[in-house]
Order: C-alpha cells, then structure tokens, then sequence
C-alpha cells in the first residue's frame, strides 16, 4: 500500500519530466526530484506509470491515427533516448561496477593484509601474555620481597629504638656515675682541704713548737757554752788560786758544791736537750707522715681523675658504637627499598 504524503500524480509528472530529458526514470532520480517519499512508495507509482504508458502503447485502436503516429514517433525517441541512456547508465554502472570491483580488490588485499597483521598481533598479544604472566610472577616475588623487606625494616627499627633505650640507660647511668663522681670529688677535694686546712695548722703549730724548741735549745746551749765558759773560768781560777785554795777550804768545797750544782744542771740540760730532739724527731716524722699523706690523697685525686677520663672515654667509645650501629642499621634500611625496587 501507498503511503499518504507522495502522490500517483506527482510521481507520473516527475517520471514524465525525466523522460522528456531523456533520463531514465529510477526510484533514486525520482525521490532526488520530490525531495522526499519513500522508496516503495515511489517505486509503486513508477510501476503503475511504466504499466499505464505500455497499455497506451500497445492498444494504439483507442487513439486516433496522428495521435497513434505522434505516440509512436514519441514512443520510438523514448525508446531510443531510453536506450541510449540506458547504454550510457551502463557504461557508467559497468566502470563504477569496475571501479567497485578494484575497490573490492583493493579491500580484499587490505583485508588479507589486516587479517596478517591480526594474526601477527594475536601473536605479539600471546608473547604479551607470557610476558604479563613472567612479569606478574616476577611482581609477586618482589611483592615478597617488598613484604620480607618491610618485615626487616620493622625489626631493625625495633633494634634502633632498643639501642636508643639502651643509650638512654647507659646515659642516665653515666649522668648518675658522673653525678657519684662529682659528689665524690666534692667530698673528697672537701675532706682534702679540711686535711690540708688542719695539717697546715698543725704543721704551722708543729713549726712554731720546733722552733720554740730550738730556740730553747738554742737558749740551753747558750747557757751551757755560759756554763762552760764559767768552768773553764772557774777551771782557770781554780788553777790561778790553788794556793788559795789550801788556805780556804770552805771556799774550795763551796766550788765544789757550786761545780756539782753546775755538773747536775748541764746533765739535766743535756737531758732536756736529748728529750728536745726526740721531740723534733717526733715532730719531724709527723710531718713526713703528713707529707706522705698528702701526697696519698693526690695520688688518690689523680686515680678519681684518671677514673673520670676511663669513664668518658668508655661513654665516648659507647656513643661510638652507638652511632656506627645507627648508620649501619640506616644503611641497611636505605638499603631495603633499593632492593624491593630491583
């Protein structure tokens, strides 16, 4: 059935138009001249004006003769013009035919060239997939070794954060030594100079007493040069006035008395003078004593100081260590990632 909208009437005009061009009536140059309509549509009415124009001409009892002639003349040019355009459109569907053809060809050949390059790349996209796989496995390893890797970085940073613990420990024991030694410095460089403070006094009241006692000594072997000196005196006037002495008796036992009384007196000066030097013996060995003392305690400040260096350089030498473990343990985490990314 006809759809609505395109006309017997304006199809059989259109037909009627081409014809009189000499052109072909087709459904393509019809529809090209209305502009729109549908292709059976229009391929309906050319039918039904093809069929009209044959009866016309196959029943010419219905025209009159100049009618019949003029149809005639009509039909043959149609017939001729529709021949030679009909030779000409297959001409011209013959080279596009031609041309399509070689466009087939040249398709086919395109084809056959694609299907090769197809096959080609179906086996690259195969090599791809091995590849992919290798590389998958290969990413799973170093996914492994990403995972072995952080597990060591964790552990080695736990070792770091118990080296620091432990350097903090040994720190706070070193500040604590330090802080013992200090006190122990203090004390001792106290007690030293309370020793020193009362030695000094003692050695300055040692020194005062030995030299009151040389100065007694000193006054008592005065006394007994005087004494001896006047012995010799007496000596010399006993030697002088031995005459005298047979006239005067009670004199001559009165020196006597005076001699022994002088010989009593110088014994117990020489006593006196021996105890003196016992007594600076004495003295004189405690201030050797004091000396050696002395000389303890500095030997003593220089082991507390030898002590303290030994004590610095080990905290020096464990900071040592402590530092040469941290860049170690630094390198081998610096390491880690560089070896995941191998």
């Amino acid at each position: 059935m006809a759809r609505g909208g395109i006309t017997y009437t304006e199809v059989a005009e259109v037909c009627n138009s081409l014809q009189a061009q000499g052109l072909k009536p087709t459904v393509d140059r019809i529809r090209e001249q209305l502009g729109t309509g549908s292709r059976t549509t229009i391929n309906e009415h050319k039918k039904t004006w093809e069929s009209r124009a044959e009866s016309l001409v196959e029943n010419p009892d219905r025209l009159s003769e100049s009618i019949t002639r003029l149809v005639s003349q009509l039909s043959k040019q149609i017939r001729d013009e529709h021949q030679i355009a009909y030779d000409r459109q297959r001409k011209t569907d013959r080279a596009l035919l031609a041309e399509k053809a070689a466009h087939l060809d040249e398709a086919a050949r395109r084809l056959e060239a694609t299907r090769e390059k197809l096959d080609r790349s179906q086996i690259e996209i195969e090599s791809l997939k091995s590849q992919c796989s290798s590389q998958q496995n290969a990413l799973d390893h170093s996914r492994e070794l990403v995972t072995r890797s952080q597990a060591q970085r964790d552990e080695k940073q736990n070792q770091v954060a118990m080296l620091d613990n432990q350097t903090k420990l040994l720190e706070e024991k070193l500040a604590q030594a330090d802080k013992a030694l200090q006190h122990f410095q203090k004390a001792a460089r106290e007690q030293r100079e309370q020793d020193l403070s009362r030695w000094d006094n003692e050695r300055s009241q040692l020194t005062i007493d030995i030299k009151q006692l040389r100065d007694d000594l000193a006054a008592r072997n005065n006394e007994f040069s005087d004494l001896n000196h006047q012995n010799g005196e007496l000596v010399k006037d006993n030697k002088h006035s031995r005459d005298e002495l047979f006239k005067s008796t009670e004199q001559t036992l009165s020196l006597k008395e005076e001699i022994t009384r002088l010989s009593i007196k110088n014994s117990k000066i020489v006593s006196q003078n021996a105890d003196l030097m016992v007594q600076v013996a004495e003295l004189a060995e405690q201030n050797t004593r004091m000396e050696t003392e002395t000389a303890s305690f500095q030997r003593e400040n220089k082991q507390v100081l030898v002590m303290k260096e030994e004590a610095a350089t080990l905290f020096q030498q464990l900071l040592e260590q402590k530092d040469a473990e941290i860049s170690r343990l630094k390198k081998e985490l610096h390491s880690l990632p560089a070896k995941s990314e191998a």
